[in-house]
């Protein structure tokens, strides 16, 4: 089933919460300039029907979103592939990805972002990605494929 289940979609992905009303990213479109420099595809999942999310997540190799549900489809990535998760500062607790990750023998990569209003319930915060700090996550994941730090 898997193997007819591979298409030509790129096999670096990243799936933006933008259509969602909690846990998005507040400069989404900043990290989406630099996601496309780095060749990644931007994907929103509710926009597709589930074989077509099993079809994209197959061919996914570099897996980059920040926490929700569409870091589930790393169920039908390949072992060995990498997913970088942008969480929450001061999230030690929710590691759900990261075990699921481990469980998969995915390499799992995560970067720490500030709220966006400190105000805001803590499982539906939206996030600020320091820039900088994804580029240098990126390349990490790009050229190593290990993880260094663990959660």
């Amino acid at each position: 089933f898997y193997e007819s289940m591979k298409g030509t979609v790129d096999d670096k992905i990243y799936i933006s919460r933008s259509k969602t009303k909690k846990r998005r990213i507040i400069n989404e479109e900043e990290i989406r300039g630099v996601l496309e420099e780095y060749g990644f595809t931007i994907v929103h999942f509710e926009d597709y029907p589930f074989e077509q999310q099993i079809k994209i997540a197959l061919n996914t190799r570099y897996l980059v979103s920040n926490h929700g549900a569409g870091l589930t489809n790393m169920l039908f990535m390949a072992t060995g592939s990498n997913v970088l998760e942008l969480r929450r500062k001061g999230d030690s607790h929710n590691n759900c990805y990261f075990s699921l990750a481990s469980a998969l023998n995915l390499n799992y990569f995560y970067q720490v972002c500030e709220l966006a209003n400190s105000g805001e319930d803590l499982h539906n915060a939206d996030l600020i990605v320091d820039i900088p700090l994804l580029r240098t996550n990126i390349d990490l994941m790009l050229t190593t494929g290990q993880d260094i730090d663990g959660p």
